[in-house]
Parts: structure tokens; C-alpha cells; sequence
């Protein structure tokens, strides 16, 4: 992520950016899944029943979307206060520490092989949906990188780069 926050900042070429751009995004560890399958290891390690481990699953998601929702609006409200830079570092600084905690918590310990089964030398096949979700998420990330591409060019062309799209009236 520094690395495309910087190519961005320096005279990168679009190409160059792209690829950035997919290794940073490839790169993220998804913390979300992991904490779901931490969370079922420990409800049913403890004993509880099928009532709880849906109750925990329940809370982990709303906390989750709880993140989708204000993890853009903190990251607009640092992009207003500060630089886009800095509120882009300071987004990817986050999980890099508190995934990090998360993933070296006492916890993880304990659900250690829990959920996995013994090993199968077989490849799973993966379903038709499987790919087609996917694809699915590829294209949303392509849409919301193509908006967010076509009002920043939009905002270089009219010679005010560092407006915000929110700010614009068309009488200004």
C-alpha cells in the first residue's frame, strides 16, 4: 500500500498503478472470515449449542458491517482533515496492526485444528457459483474503481484536483 501511495504521488504511469493497485488488494488479509471461524471454534469449545454459536456469528456480522459503514466514512473524514495520502496509509495502517493483534491473541491458539478435518490428498472441486461470486466481486471492485478514477479525473479537469465531490455546486 505505501508503495502505490507513492508510485501515486510520484510521475507513475497507469499501468504501474493497476498492478500496485491488484498487489495491495491481493494482499489484504481478510480478517473478517478468519474472526467468523475463530469465533465458531471457541463457542463450540466451550460446549454451546447451535443457539449461541448462531448468536456470536450474528454479533460478529453486525460488527462487521458495522466496519464496511464506517471505515469509508472515517477514511473520507482523514481524506477532508488531512491528505488523501495520509488517510490512504492511515486505512491500510489498521489492519496491518490490529490484524496483526488479532492474529497473534491468545486465542488463536485454541482453535488451532479445530475446525479443519485431517488432511485429503483430493483437490476439491470448486462449483460453478463459486467462480461466478468470484467474477461477481471482481466486477464491483471494478465499478467502484472506475467511479472513484472518473470523478478524480473529472476533478482534474476542471483544475480543482484536491475538491471533493460533495463540495462541488455547479454554480461555483
Amino acid at each position: 500500500m505505501t508503495g502505490l501511495v507513492l508510485a501515486g504521488r510520484g510521475d507513475a504511469g497507469t499501468p504501474q498503478l493497476v498492478l500496485l493497485g491488484v498487489l495491495a488488494g491481493a494482499t489484504v488479509p481478510q480478517i473478517g472470515p478468519l474472526a467468523r471461524s475463530r469465533s465458531v471454534a471457541l463457542a463450540r469449545g466451550s460446549g454451546a449449542d447451535d443457539r449461541v454459536t448462531g448468536a456470536v456469528l450474528s454479533v460478529e456480522g453486525t460488527l462487521d458491517e458495522v466496519s464496511f459503514v464506517l471505515g469509508p466514512a472515517l477514511v473520507g473524514v482523514a481524506d477532508a482533515l488531512a491528505r488523501p495520502a495520509a488517510a490512504l496509509l492511515t486505512a491500510a495502517a489498521l489492519p496491518a496492526v490490529c490484524g496483526t493483534a488479532f492474529a497473534l491473541d491468545p486465542t488463536a491458539a485454541g482453535t488451532a485444528g479445530t475446525a479443519a478435518t485431517a488432511p485429503s490428498r483430493a483437490k476439491p472441486r470448486l462449483s460453478g457459483a463459486v467462480h461466478g461470486l468470484r467474477v461477481a466481486m471482481v466486477l464491483q471492485g471494478a465499478v467502484f474503481g472506475a467511479s472513484q478514477a472518473g470523478t478524480t479525473a473529472l476533478t482534474d479537469r476542471l483544475g480543482q484536483p484536491d475538491r471533493r465531490p460533495w463540495s462541488m455546486r455547479p454554480w461555483e
